[in-house]
């Protein structure tokens, strides 16, 4: 049978003469034992990692094979050995479950011991895919659709029903998740305080219940995020964007009401279908000039202050200045109805500097996985068409027409597009502290994404970001999905009189009209040393001409959950 101490001697023989001496050595090996490990995942291909803790070095072994149950793993004797083994499985997105392993260990004897790993797999609703709203046009008819992706796929996946709508019904426009795994649907609308929040369960959402009236959902009115005009607010309602604090409340950028709105965990668990008035109201009569104008983005940094960005670039205008504000943690509350607290960071990012225009709207807000950094996107501005006449008389004051100064403006049609590149911003927030009103912003980094061929303008229009868990940032964009050949050929859509002449677009701003997700790999870059043209490492069109995208979001575990991993990784 097999020897337990295996031995080897250097010769054989020995020769010794007379008065002399000859020697030999003897060398004993440290046996091995086989491990048997049980209970291996079956699939098309499945991989095993399998570590150990003991005495001596014994690296990771991974196991591959078809329909694997079990495998024989060698480990030297003398010593206890803990082993542990994960299981990824390629085909199966293991990140759509929280999983818990059952650790084994051996022990040396005579016989080989025998050890057992078990993977016990919990799913959660939709964990692990990434979901995207997609919406339609400036003032006119458009779509109602979003998707979500599976991990690793390129393939949009309807999530709520695609149709094709005009816009005074609500439209969706976001999908953010709570720490709990519940889906927010944020619906944006033309109609009077029609739009709404709906709130669905993450049983709800396992099971495909996405309906306001489903049993458990709950939907959060238009009413319950803006400001009466008895307190300074113009009643106008356009949710932008959510976003969860340490204690599960919901925060809610409120654009054309320029507000931010709170409702709290408690009523948002609490019994009923409907919550129709806020918690909390940042903003309204009594709050600093332009902070909380046109509020578009929120993020919360690891100490619980609330970042948000507002109001828009107009030259002419000093108020009218893209911002970047903080509030700090100790001055946010969900309770007790408005206030007007003035941000103790204030940051002026319209001249971001680097080539390329001011930045006109901010819109998407992330926080870098490191925390160091708020990146901004800047959804850009609008462009216009003009219907030009001549001026009635020596007193008509109205402004020249561009490119025809014989004639003056008579009519405009703003378009949703323009001839920039937008771009996205990085701020190192790691340092700063308190400002006195409102300062210039320092931008770390300023980047955008090259054009493509034909009518593949790069990025366009970026309204929401958010990092995956490898450190990419994902953007949505919407893409001038107004802009057509009718909007840069002569008369472009106006009707002209004699005399009058017409001033369209230039070809310049014709895009494919398809919103389009970039995947920026930024993981590990440092803060600073970004070159302005970043390559995307995907590319994900929406595939219809019209429809653009208007948030992103994942739904994953939280910081703080079970780890979750990705096939192959």
């Amino acid at each position: 049978g097999p020897q337990d101490y295996a031995f080897t001697l250097s010769k054989t023989s020995l020769t010794i003469a007379s008065g002399g001496s000859d020697s030999a050595t003897l060398t004993y090996s440290k046996p091995t034992l086989s491990v048997s490990v049980v209970g291996l995942p079956s699939g098309a291909s499945a991989n095993t990692v399998i570590t150990f803790s003991g005495p001596g070095t014994v690296a990771p072994v991974t196991l591959t094979g078809t329909n694997r149950t079990a495998s024989d793993v060698v480990v030297p004797r003398f010593g206890s050995y803990g082993i542990s083994a994960t299981a990824l499985v390629d085909g199966t997105f293991v990140d759509g479950f929280y999983f818990t392993t059952t650790s084994a260990t051996a022990a040396p004897s005579a016989a080989a011991p025998n050890a057992s790993a078990s993977v016990s797999l919990t799913a959660r609703g939709g964990t692990g895919r990434v979901y995207v709203a997609g919406n339609g046009v400036l003032g006119g008819s458009g779509f109602d659709a979003s998707f979500s992706l599976a991990d690793g796929a390129t393939t949009l996946t309807s999530f709520t029903p695609q149709t094709n709508t005009t816009l005074t019904s609500s439209d969706i426009f976001k999908v953010a998740f709570d720490a709990e795994g519940n889906a927010y649907l944020v619906y944006q609308s033309n109609g009077a305080r029609s739009a709404k929040i709906v709130r669905v369960t993450e049983a709800n959402l396992r099971s495909g219940l996405l309906s306001e009236t489903a049993p458990g959902n709950k939907v959060i009115t238009g009413d319950a995020f803006y400001i009466p005009a008895s307190q300074g607010g113009n009643e106008e309602v356009e949710p932008a964007d959510v976003a969860f604090d340490a204690q599960g409340n919901l925060w809610i950028a409120n654009d054309n009401g320029s507000a931010i709105a709170c409702i709290s965990r408690a009523r948002l668990t609490g019994p009923g279908n409907t919550i129709d008035t806020p918690d909390q109201l940042f903003g309204g009569t009594g709050a600093p000039a332009g902070v909380y104008q046109f509020v578009r983005g929120l993020a919360f940094d690891r100490s619980g202050n609330l970042w948000f960005t507002s109001n828009d670039y107009v030259a002419a205008d000093p108020v009218r200045r893209s911002r970047l504000n903080r509030l700090p943690a100790s001055l946010l509350t969900c309770s007790g109805g408005r206030s007007t607290p003035t941000p103790d960071i204030q940051l002026d990012i319209s001249n971001a500097g680097g080539p390329g225009a001011p930045i006109i709207k901010p819109a998407g807000l992330a926080l870098s996985p490191d925390g160091n950094s708020l990146w901004v996107a800047d959804y850009g501005g609008s462009s216009e068409k003009y219907r030009c006449a001549p001026p009635s008389g020596p007193g008509d004051s109205r402004p020249a027409c561009p490119g025809n100064p014989g004639l003056v403006i008579a009519n405009t049609v703003p378009v949703d597009a323009n001839e920039e590149t937008e771009s996205l911003i990085r701020i190192d927030i790691s340092t700063l502290g308190p400002t006195a009103g409102l300062v210039p912003a320092t931008i770390a980094d300023r980047i955008t994404v090259p054009a493509g061929s034909g009518t593949n303008r790069g990025l366009q229009q970026p309204f929401h970001i958010a990092f995956d868990k490898q450190g990419r940032l994902w953007v949505a964009t919407n893409n001038n999905v107004i802009v057509t050949s009718g909007d840069t050929t002569s008369p472009c859509g106006f009707t002209l009189g004699a005399g009058e002449a017409a001033v369209c677009l230039p070809p310049t701003t014709l895009t494919d009209r398809q919103g389009k997700l970039y995947v920026l790999p930024l993981s590990g870059v440092p803060s600073g040393s970004l070159p302005r043209d970043v390559t995307p490492a995907q590319v994900i069109p929406s595939g219809t001409a019209g429809l653009g995208f208007t948030g992103v979001a994942f739904n994953v575990p939280p910081l703080n959950a079970p780890m979750y991993v990705r096939p192959g990784q």
